[in-house]
Order: C-alpha cells, then structure tokens, then sequence
C-alpha cells in the first residue's frame, strides 16, 4: 500500500468517525484572559476549556469570553475571528455562526461567504470584507463595514455595504435596516477589536485606505454617535451639540 493511500485512508475514516469540523483545525493566534471554548460532553455537561496562543480547535463549539477578554482564531487560513470582552459565539462551522451577545470582527480576505446570525435576526456575507458586529437589544446586530464592499443578503433581499457604512440586521423582520455613515478614523482609535491585539489584523491596509478615502470624501467630523437598538425601529443616537454635551434621542 502506497504512502499517499495510507494517508487518503486515514483523513477518510477521520472526516466518517469526528466529522468536518474536526478534520479542519483552527489556532488561536491571541488569547488572554477568560477566553473559553465550551462543548457538550457525553452526558450533555458542557466541557469548558481555557484557551491560549498556540491551541488549536474544531468547530461546533461556543466561544466565550469575560471582562478584559479577548480572542483570535486563525480559520483555514482565510479567515480571522476576533471576539470581544463579555462576549459568547456558537462556533458552528467555519461558515456558519451565531453572535448570542457581545462583538467581534472579522476579516475575510477572500471571495468566500459565512453565515452570521443572532438571537432572532441572520444575514450571508461575501467579502473580501472586513467587518464588526455588535448584538443589539432587539435580537439583531449592528453590522459595521471596515474595508471592502461586502454583500450583505437576509431573507428580505441584499445590499452593499462599502466601507464605513452601518446597517443593522434586525431581529423581528430578518431584514436590513436603515444604513448610516459612521467616523472610521474614531472607530479605529476607540475600537478594542482593533487595538487590544498584539498585532493588527491583516486587512488593516485596506482599512487605512478606507479611513483615507472616507476623510477626503467627507472633510469633517460626524456629530452623532450611534448606540443600542431597543427595538426594529428604535435606534438609540447621541447627537454631540456644540457645546460639547450630548443630547439623547430616538429615531
């Protein structure tokens, strides 16, 4: 028996007894803190392991983290998952997630699609993109374009979503929202995601020519920060008045 069967044999009787998800392995390129990965045992217990820089993991698990957490997860090696503080991930497939509360970001650095959904809302997004999540109270997720121009499809139809713009995938209709323009360059320099890392992420480039791009476009600082949405057509925005105090509204 040649070497190359053997080899085609073993990775055959792998993918039939542990499945695809364990076939394919996923190293955590950053961990510190509470950064847990949780999966149920034979007795249906969660199994909570703490994970650290070098682990490797399968699919089909949660991913967790605590206050002043934070992971990255290299997946196939054309994708990077980060995850924030006080966040958890069902880690279905490298295709597939669920955001149950928190954010993360990902970097997409090809054509591909994933599947991200949250308590009621679910979106396909193509890149090569960068972007940010973020679960809202109404069951949905903020989606924050960082680079590129994704597609961003639910079951009530697709958009492009170019970098610097926000759209918000809501939970009670499985549709987008309104889109908003928002201060790449703040986003960057406030944004944990970006700056509780070691390293940059790897479209960071393309991030910086969206951020100069949008600055040339725009010349000027935005006066509104955007915040929770409550409900499909509540979205909490702070407008920032000139003398510097913020006024609460609601639109």
């Amino acid at each position: 028996m040649s070497k190359l069967l053997l080899v085609f044999i073993v990775s055959l009787v792998r993918f039939i007894c542990y499945g695809y998800s364990e076939v394919l392995r996923h190293e955590v390129t950053y961990g510190v803190g509470g950064f847990d990965r949780a999966i149920t045992g034979k007795s249906n217990l969660p199994i909570i392991n703490r994970l650290k820089t070098g682990d490797f993991i399968s699919s089909q698990s949660y991913l967790t983290t605590g206050a002043n957490a934070y992971g990255e997860i290299s997946i196939n090696e054309s994708l990077l998952l980060r995850i924030g503080s006080n966040s958890i991930l069902d880690f279905n497939s490298p295709a597939i997630y669920k955001l149950v509360n928190g954010t993360i970001l990902f970097c997409v650095q090809n054509r591909s699609s994933l599947s991200l959904s949250s308590t009621n809302g679910s979106a396909e997004i193509t890149g090569p993109c960068t972007f940010i999540a973020e679960s809202t109270s109404n069951g949905g997720y903020k989606f924050i374009s960082l680079s590129g121009k994704p597609v961003v499809r639910t079951g009530d139809g697709e958009s492009v979503i170019p970098a610097g713009r926000l759209v918000l995938v809501l939970g009670e209709t499985d549709a987008l929202g309104n889109a908003y323009d928002i201060d790449l360059l703040l986003l960057l320099k406030s944004s944990l995601l970006i700056n509780a890392f070691e390293e940059p992420p790897p479209t960071m480039k393309k991030i910086g020519l969206a951020v100069y791009s949008q600055q040339l476009r725009l010349k000027g600082k935005y006066n509104a920060l955007i915040g929770d949405a409550t409900t499909d057509k509540n979205l909490q925005m702070w407008v920032l008045g000139e003398s510097g105090q913020n006024e609460a509204s609601k639109k």
